[in-house]
């Protein structure tokens, strides 16, 4: 967990628009029970893959832990 975000913080720097590290800190984040970092995040990811189920699925999953 900590080498994928460790990479995906990387990615960003790099300028990555993909919205794939985003969506990898999002999970990270939910792992650590850091919901409000992981919907900043999540949000991100779907901004940047507004197209992408996947994308959807995990802020779902965070939005689940919200309540």
């Amino acid at each position: 967990m900590i080498r994928a975000a460790s990479l995906a913080r990387e990615a960003i720097d790099f300028g990555s628009t993909t919205g794939y590290p985003q969506l990898i800190l999002a999970l990270v984040h939910l792992s650590k029970r850091e919901y409000q970092e992981a919907m900043a995040k999540a949000t991100e990811g779907v901004a940047a893959r507004p197209s992408c189920n996947g994308a959807y699925s995990i802020k779902a999953s965070v939005l689940n832990y919200l309540g």
